[in-house]
Parts: structure tokens; sequence; C-alpha cells
């Protein structure tokens, strides 16, 4: 497609309109005389459409044979600006004069993006870079990534790495910063209590003292990892009978319920396809767009867009970075929809698994989703869904006073 377009704008093109009583008879001379029209819109008696310049010239005995009227409108591509360009001589210098400058200012640096400086200050990370020669204004050539890479990683020792590439006019450099030593916070006594209620399926104690067995209920905010312990040897630290507070450390897995009411209609809109569709593509380039073909307006009221990009350049480090998207625009139309009561409570237990799938901490599955069918008329369903899961509950609190024995 990118091809296609490149050589047209190369080769020239023209947007023509036809009129005539003919104009079927017309497409199909064409289409048979291996002649390519495209983006044709037919607009009450006439249509419009694009042909490169050099079929433009063999369509003149279709016309005539089919007594079709043809008009050139917009003329485009590159014969056409040369031939204004030879006509104002001084505008063409002035251009390549200022693709010449473009050129040149796009092989220096212009913006220094950091990312990843959680902990580190960004304008010391700046500085630094300056010093190396990583600031606005300098050129790419004179760059080595890996160096800089090397003085940055050498310069912090809260650095683990450093990635330095450059992307156009931009450096991009990523810090990725050591893991900070845990600080003596993360040794203040604290409980571990349960976050929600349920059975408890699976207790595995590291640090702690537990209060709750496996197979046994809690309510959310029961204490389950109390965060004491109780030494056993007499004359140590902490002689039987007196409890040590600790920070509570453990797994408590257990079995959650989840229910959720849901009035799922039965009968509803639902937008569909028509088979019709509309192509644009588009170049993107320094934040800029420009569509290459398809500027009309888009001809759906409805529509849902698919989009499909690809980089002109892949290469490392482009000097400019250039992606041509195809925008097709799908024509939806409405039409009334009907659903019986399994689909209405197939479709609410989805949104409720959905739901709480969301929102359900790491390590934690759904064990079953079941849905009960409350009410029902013509134009609704009730549906009433349990969804159960298996997750870790347990949270730290802060530490209750103790009774110490």
């Amino acid at each position: 497609m990118l091809i296609t377009d490149i050589w047209n704008f190369l080769t020239g093109t023209v947007e023509i309109t036809a009129q005539g009583s003919r104009l079927e008879p017309f497409l199909n001379l064409c289409s048979a005389r291996g002649i390519r029209l495209w983006e044709v819109r037919n607009q009450q008696g006439r249509f419009r459409a694009r042909m490169s310049l050099g079929s433009f010239r063999q369509i003149r005995p279709v016309a005539r044979r089919t007594r079709t009227r043809v008009r050139i409108g917009r003329r485009m591509g590159f014969p056409f600006l040369v031939k204004q360009a030879a006509k104002r001589r001084v505008l063409f210098v002035g251009s390549l004069f200022f693709l010449a400058c473009l050129y040149y200012l796009s092989t220096l640096i212009w913006f220094v993006e950091i990312r990843g400086a959680e902990r580190m200050v960004p304008s010391e990370v700046l500085s630094a870079l300056s010093e190396v020669g990583l600031k606005p204004g300098n050129r790419k050539s004179r760059l080595n990534p890996s160096e800089i890479e090397q003085s940055l990683e050498s310069r912090f020792p809260g650095l683990a790495q450093a990635l330095v590439t450059f992307n156009g006019t931009r450096a991009l450099v990523v810090l990725v910063e050591k893991a900070p030593v845990p600080s003596k916070d993360d040794r203040t006594p604290a409980d571990l209590v349960a976050a929600k209620a349920g059975v408890v399926h699976r207790l595995v104690l590291v640090s702690g003292k537990a209060l709750v067995r496996e197979g046994e209920a809690v309510r959310a905010g029961q204490i389950v990892i109390q965060g004491i312990i109780e030494p056993r040897v007499p004359g140590q630290p902490g002689a039987v009978g007196v409890a040590v507070p600790v920070r509570a450390k453990g797994e408590v897995m257990a079995r959650v319920w989840y229910q959720q009411y849901q009035e799922v209609p039965l009968k509803f809109t639902e937008k569909v396809r028509t088979g019709r569709t509309y192509s644009r593509q588009i170049i993107k380039t320094r934040g800029r767009e420009m569509i290459t073909w398809g500027r009309s307006p888009i001809p759906f009221v409805e529509y849902e867009e698919e989009k499909i990009g690809n980089e002109l350049f892949t290469w490392r480090n482009p000097i400019i970075n250039v992606e041509t998207v195809t925008v097709t625009y799908h024509e939806l139309v409405s039409r009334p929809a009907q659903r019986d009561a399994i689909e209405a409570v197939q479709l609410a237990e989805a949104r409720s698994a959905r739901d709480v799938l969301g929102a359900l901490p790491p390590a934690s599955q759904i064990l079953s989703v079941k849905s009960q069918l409350l009410q029902s008329t013509a134009e609704m369903a009730g549906i009433l869904t349990t969804v159960e899961t298996l997750e870790d509950i347990g949270i730290l609190a802060q530490q209750q006073p103790h009774v110490l024995n």
C-alpha cells in the first residue's frame, strides 16, 4: 500500500469528475482496459475518482465511446510540483535550502528525556549528561551511547543500569535504580488481619502466632496471625510466658464469596457492521499527521475504527521517525435484538467474573461462578451471581496492645 502511494506521488495523479448517462458502462470499460480508479464517490448522476496521470491519457477513447464527459479537478504528485517550481525558481531554491537546513537540524540533539528516576534527582542526571556532551545542540554523530551509559553508572552508586538511545532529535535516557535497602520500619511489630470475610483454605506461618486454623471461618478485621512469639527456653530473652512483639508474616489463603445482583435486559439494540468500509492513510512524523489519501469526510454516521500502523524506517536511531497508519472505518447500524434467559445468565456471569477478577490481588484465582435466576419478565431478567475465589486475605495492621502473661 505504501509503495503504491509513493509510486503514485512520483508519477502524478489527478482527480476526475465524470458525468453522463452511461456511467456504469464507462466504469466497466475502464476496468476491462486496466485503467485503475480509486476513491470513487457517486454524487447525483456523476462521480469523482482518482487515477494515475499515465492512465488519464488512455481514458479518452473510453469516454468518447460511452459519451461521458470527463473533467480534471485536482492535480497531485511530483510532476505537477516540478512544473509549479519551474515557474517559481526562487521558491524552489528556497525549498531546497529549507530542506538542507531541516536535515542538518535533524542531526542535532534537541530534547533529552529521562525515565526511571524515582529516587535520583533529574537535574543532577542532566548535569552529568551535559558534562559528557549529551545536551541540546550537540550532534548525535559525536556521541557514543555506551560511553555515556558507563559514565552514568560509575557516577551514581544507586544506579544499576543506564540505557541511552537516540530517537530522531530526542535522546532517551532510561535509568534502572538499585532496589532500596529495607528500612528499620519493616521490623515494626504488627499483626496480620483478615482483609475480607472467608474460610481459611491454607495458612503458612512465617513469623508470629497463628490464631486460626484451616477450614475456620474468619470475619473482616479479625487477627489471623498475631505479631508475638513465646520463647520456650527459660533464661533467654523472652522467658516462658512472656510474649515478645514481632512483625507477623505469613500467607492466609482463604475462600471468599462475592455476590452481585444484576438486571439484564432481554430486548436490546446491538450495533453490527454493514460491510461498507472507508479507508484513510495517514503519515505521522514529528508529532504531525498528514493524510495521503482518504481526505473526504467519513461517509458514515456510526462507525468503528481499525488502525494498522507501520514504521517506514526500522533501523536503530533513524534521523526522522515516519509511521504510516491505515485507518479503516467500518459502517455500523443499530438493529433490535433479543436474548433468552440462558444468554442473560451467561452475560451476568461474565460481567461479575470480570469485575471480581479486576479487583483481586496477585496470585488469586476464581474457583467457581454460579448464578440464580430470581425473576424474569418479557423485558428483563434479575440474576444473582455468586463468585467464589481463592485469595490471600492477610494484611498488616497496627499491633494492638497484648496482655503479657
